[in-house]
């Protein structure tokens, strides 16, 4: 099969791998050794194999970040969007052949890393080591290693589990092996000089569901690893050049303490330094960890990472006075807000003026705490979301919805009348868009044909679906309408579908009116909607 070939075929491949039952010595611990037994022979042999398909596909996912700086994947999940053709948007920085060649380029690196692995380090030989083993060589060219990878000697201690451990302990022994393994085999390539304890995890990096935002996190802190122990740049320039061009030195200085990054990655030992930094309580950090800017780097556009500083200062000087569990709903509130108004600041506001305004944004966001989730790439137009207090319709506004006749808005006692909370919201992961279906009562709730037809579009990023609700002051969020816009080639976007709750499909004279005023303003074409579509 052809390296092409195998990359396309990754997706049923993720889907079918598993690793094989345990023993008491982990199969993997034993895969260069001989064995008496034909079939036991054959079964290392078969693991080895599935390992390194695995580390091929880290390979060139890791790779596509690498050619990618300045545009998100599409789709990041499903290899074959950014593989195939047509996928029109967004416009890749490479090309399928250039993305070949780079995993081409790369492969040797991670054959001899496997095979060192496989010789002196059998805790790196398992599943979950071929993420970070892939990254090493995908993102740092074996040339510049700062030391032979012969030289490396590997694990101090064996391999194996005690044959009497339990199957936790046992589970979290090993895990703790490879940790310690690949501590050992970074430091030995990349670092001349010591770095920050915070950037021990950077190759590690992974949020649950393996987002692209992981990887570039990852990509970033890893870069930063690299020059700092080459001794290149100072981890103050190295954090400006590859995370956030405004790092100040107070927020590197905390960055670079003992015990900074807590066992939880590089990220989250960031934004502990910045709001350490600003001097805030360590609560707030935790606060800020639990937020956008504790799950991505903010890369381009708004809210960026200069902006994300200026939110963290915000609630540091007013800790006092917001009650730790909003804190995180505060910080998230002031960077949708940034997100929506390219000109929000920071400036004059205090936790009074903003009260209203978090309190409704908070009604109407969805969280499903630690619950098993998957994420989706922002839409790759650049769409921004909707938010705002004490809307009104005008009185005597005539809309007319298709299908229907005109209707007559803003009047007492007529839709649109009273003020309002209304908000237009991108969904970004999976639960949150069958929450939608459920309050709505539509085909997303429970039919599996329109959950799997939705779901690849939001994978492909063909589409992006959109939330519009309604709150009026005291009273339950509504939801008025589901919206999804198609992206399509030469920059244009669509509106195909936006549906209202069941029994009525065909949007409300009053959702029309803000669906219409969302378009307007994001440059959506609405004159394409069908509720046939």
């Amino acid at each position: 099969m052809t390296l092409l070939a195998t990359i396309l075929c990754l997706p049923a491949f993720m889907q079918n791998f598993r690793v094989p039952p345990q023993t008491h010595r982990h199969p993997a611990a034993v895969m260069g050794e001989s064995s008496d037994s034909e079939a036991q022979r054959q079964q290392q042999q078969q693991q080895q194999e599935r390992l390194r398909a695995l580390a091929e596909h880290f390979l060139a996912v890791s790779c596509a970040i690498a050619l990618s700086p300045n545009l998100d994947l599409q789709p990041f999940t499903v290899p074959q969007g950014w593989l195939s053709s047509p996928s029109p948007p967004p416009s890749q920085e490479f090309s399928t052949q250039a993305l070949v060649e780079e995993v081409e380029r790369r492969e040797p690196a991670l054959a001899e890393l496997i095979d060192a692995c496989v010789d002196r380090a059998p805790s790196l030989c398992r599943p979950s080591a071929m993420l970070p083993l892939a990254r090493l060589a995908a993102w740092v060219p074996s040339e510049r290693w700062v030391r032979p990878l012969d030289a490396w000697l590997g694990e101090t201690s064996g391999g194996e589990a005690e044959a009497e451990e339990e199957e936790e302990e046992e589970e979290e022994e090993e895990g703790r092996r490879e940790e310690e393994a690949l501590r050992g085999l970074a430091a030995h390539l990349l670092e001349e000089w010591p770095v920050p304890q915070a950037l021990h995890g950077a190759l590690a990096f992974a949020d649950r569901p393996l987002s692209e935002a992981a990887h570039r996190v990852a990509k970033a802190f890893v870069a930063v690893h690299a020059a700092a122990g080459r001794g290149e740049a100072s981890v103050l320039e190295s954090l400006r050049e590859h995370v956030a061009p405004g790092m100040t030195k107070a927020a590197a200085k905390q960055f670079v303490q003992p015990g900074g990054a807590a066992g939880d990655g590089p990220l989250f030992a960031l934004r502990r330094a910045q709001v350490a930094s600003l001097g805030g309580a360590a609560w707030v950090g935790e606060a800020a960890c639990e937020t956008r800017l504790g799950r991505s780097i903010l890369r381009s556009g708004e809210p960026s990472e200069e902006f994300g500083s200026v939110a963290l200062d915000w609630a540091c000087r007013y800790e006092e006075a917001l009650p730790a569990a909003q804190m995180a709903s505060t910080i998230d509130f002031l960077l949708e807000m940034r997100a929506t108004q390219p000109d929000y600041t920071c400036v004059g506001r205090t936790p009074k003026t903003v009260r209203a305004a978090l309190e409704a944004y908070v009604a109407s966001t969805i969280s499903f705490g630690e619950v098993q989730d998957e994420a989706f790439q922002p839409n790759p137009r650049g769409l921004k979301p909707w938010f705002e207090l004490g809307a009104t319709i005008p009185a005597r506004t005539k809309v007319r919805v298709p299908y229907e006749g005109p209707c007559e808005l803003g009047g007492a006692g007529q839709p649109g009348a009273e003020p309002a909370t209304v908000r237009v919201a991108e969904i970004l992961s999976l639960r949150r868009l069958f929450y939608e279906g459920e309050q709505l009562c539509n085909c997303l709730e429970d039919s599996r044909r329109s959950q799997s037809k939705y779901l690849q579009r939001a994978r492909e990023r063909v589409s992006s679906f959109w939330s519009l609700t309604r709150q009026e002051e005291g009273g339950p969020v509504e939801h008025l309408c589901l919206i999804e816009v198609w992206h399509m080639g030469g920059g244009r976007n669509e509106i195909r579908q936006a549906e209202g709750p069941r029994p009525r499909t065909i949007p409300s004279a009053e959702a029309w009116y803000w669906l219409q005023h969302w378009c307007e303003r994001e440059g959506v074409d609405l004159s394409t909607w069908d509720c046939y579509s």
